[in-house]
């Protein structure tokens, strides 16, 4: 059994919403004969849209009638969308988009739009119906971060509007020519993932200081997602698979784990918890992105003493 908990409240940290460090100064946050620390329970409110400034864009391109300029970004308003209302809000800004085309502005007809199926829970490309454009449309990824320009490029380090709608990686690696050519039915969309992160990476590197042992990874060619200092994956399914209408992560809700299968960080009987910083990555490898401050969370840790002879009162801690 623990002899005491340390329970973390984002909202004390210092520092960003996923970079942080919690200390009390001019005194320890837990101090004693310290043997372990282990990871207990993790109350998260889930508060991240999957429409992200940044991630809400896409290009379309026409080769239709000439001469035209036929060249427009769509662009979706931030914020939670079911599958269904991702599909109107696309729609809505391809038909914008159009209409706003320099030099030519163009109808819904015109453009191609998109189809969704909550039976299987995927988008599908519809061509143009206009003779003049069917077959002339190209739909280019915006990536966020930006990819880097020519040179090696590796789709899965970057998140787009696209891939959280479940479309397939380019047919191309040229970082210049990430297009998909749409007709019927194409480019090829699997299911959507519809929330912009499938787990949250918890990471503290002072709760690790001590590890001898690290942390493994099984993600193969991108190794800015293998995390050595993880103190949790706190996965957006829950632990039940409890069935909800909306797709986890299209709607705030709030995740509860309880860890039945604790992360022990090995420590020193020799020092004390003085402070301890916690980031926040997504499934990309990269920082947890947010356009405002979400709600606070928590993090319950236990921490065992030495031996279990020794007496709990030489353990004391403060928060």
């Amino acid at each position: 059994m623990p002899n005491v908990h340390i329970v973390l409240d984002s909202a004390d940290g210092r520092g960003a919403y996923n970079d942080f460090l919690t200390q009390n100064p001019g005194q320890n946050i837990l101090q004693g004969q310290i043997k372990d620390v282990a990871v207990s329970e993790i109350l998260f409110p889930y508060d991240i849209p999957n429409v992200l400034d940044g991630y809400n864009l896409f290009n379309l391109i026409s080769s239709g009638p000439s001469p035209a300029n036929i060249d427009f970004t769509v662009t979706i308003i931030p914020g939670f969308y079911t599958g269904t209302e991702l599909r109107v809000a696309i729609n809505a800004g391809i038909a914008a988009g159009g209409a706003a085309n320099p030099g030519l502005p163009l109808v819904p007809a015109d453009c191609p739009s998109i189809l969704y199926s909550t039976t299987d829970n995927r988008f599908t490309w519809v061509d143009a119906t206009t003779p003049a454009y069917v077959g002339t449309w190209q739909l280019i990824p915006i990536y966020n971060p930006p990819h880097p320009g020519i040179g090696v490029y590796n789709p899965a380090t970057f998140k787009n509007l696209l891939s959280i709608m479940g479309c397939a990686e380019p047919f191309t690696t040229d970082p210049l020519d990430q297009n998909f050519i749409i007709a019927d039915g194409s480019p090829e969309m699997g299911a959507a993932p519809l929330t912009f992160t499938q787990f949250i990476d918890i990471v503290s590197t002072k709760l690790s200081r001590y590890q001898n042992m690290r942390d493994g990874s099984s993600a193969e060619g991108n190794t800015s997602t293998r995390r050595t200092d993880l103190l949790a994956r706190l996965y957006i399914a829950n632990d039940t698979s409890t069935f909800a209408a909306d797709p986890p992560g299209s709607r705030p809700f709030v995740i509860n784990r309880q860890f039945k299968n604790q992360r022990v960080f090995a420590w020193t009987t020799d020092g004390s918890v003085d402070s301890i910083d916690i980031r926040l990555y997504d499934d990309f490898g990269q920082p947890l992105a947010t356009e405002w401050t979400p709600r606070p969370f928590y993090i319950t840790l236990h921490a065992y003493q030495n031996t279990p002879e020794e007496s709990a009162s030489n353990l004391g801690y403060h928060m």
